[in-house]
């Protein structure tokens, strides 16, 4: 019943601007007019990308019924997730959705949108499955129990760190799952080919600038100027696929597959064994 409660929600539950008055406002850290002026260009930015990637809510769809598939059949009472980063609109609601027994815990650094996803679960009906922690996800992760958590989550958040930090993430990860524990990322990952990602990076651009006609004219520059900024800086920080599932094998993920290619994303998934037991 509760899960039929959730995908209800998930429907319309989507990004709202807070009004001053609201006690989240001041948890967050920032000035009312800050967090506001914030708010409202993160909203605008980030449903000019959910409409410029034809396949942007496809994937989270992908990931949300990766993990249903993945523990549907996993016995236990508990299903401990966490996800790095707050990035995606509708991606908590989707993973709640899946599984009744599902406890999340969504970490990010940010605080805008850290406060724009407790909002969206301000009246959720079942708050002891969902905590919103402000912290490096690294510093995060690096402080859990070895063995501790069922699966960790990232849609298009990884791509945002640097190489370094984002192989440590991802190395956190491995040691604190389970066994038979998921890794799963819904991101950029870069092709082999330099011609082809210019191509889709190029092909992005014109997506953008198409999508954004809805927006007013200096909203629209505004935002295609920002996502011109931040995907060139991609293009200079990018992880290719092949090179990522590498690492996920090097870190000793035994499990390790691509299961979604469009564009400039893929969906990476890598697992431990549920018989093997892990040091």
């Amino acid at each position: 019943m509760a899960t039929a409660v959730i995908k209800e929600k998930e429907k319309t539950q989507s990004w709202r601007l807070l009004d001053s008055s609201d006690p989240l406002v001041e948890q967050s850290g920032l000035l009312p007019e800050i967090l506001a002026e914030k708010q409202n260009f993160y909203i605008q930015s980030f449903r000019l990308l959910a409409l410029a990637i034809p396949h942007y809510e496809e994937m989270q769809n992908i990931v949300a019924t990766t993990i249903d598939n993945f523990f549907r059949f996993y016995y236990a009472k508990k299903i401990a997730i966490v996800l790095i980063g707050a990035r995606a609109e509708k991606i908590i609601a989707k993973i709640l959705a899946t599984d009744s027994r599902i406890f999340l815990t969504v970490v990010d650094d940010d605080p805008v949108f850290l406060t724009l996803a407790k909002a969206q679960f301000k009246n959720f009906p079942e708050k002891e499955r969902i905590e919103f922690i402000k912290e490096d996800p690294f510093l995060f992760l690096k402080k859990q129990k070895k063995h501790s958590i069922n699966s960790v989550v990232s849609v298009y958040s990884l791509h945002g760190f640097q190489y370094s930090k984002r192989f440590q993430i991802t190395k956190h990860a491995f040691r604190i799952l389970r066994q038979g524990g998921l890794f799963i990322s819904a991101d950029k990952y870069g092709h082999d080919s330099a011609g082809l990602n210019q191509f889709y990076l190029q092909k992005r651009f014109r997506q953008i600038i198409e999508t954004s006609s809805i927006f007013t004219m200096q909203t629209s520059k505004e935002l295609n100027d920002e996502w011109k900024r931040h995907y060139y800086s991609d293009s200079n920080n990018k992880v290719g696929e092949e090179s990522q599932l590498a690492s996920l094998k090097k870190i000793g993920f035994p499990n390790v597959e691509s299961i979604f290619r469009k564009e400039m994303e893929a969906i990476i998934m890598a697992w431990k064994d549920i018989r093997k037991s892990y040091k």
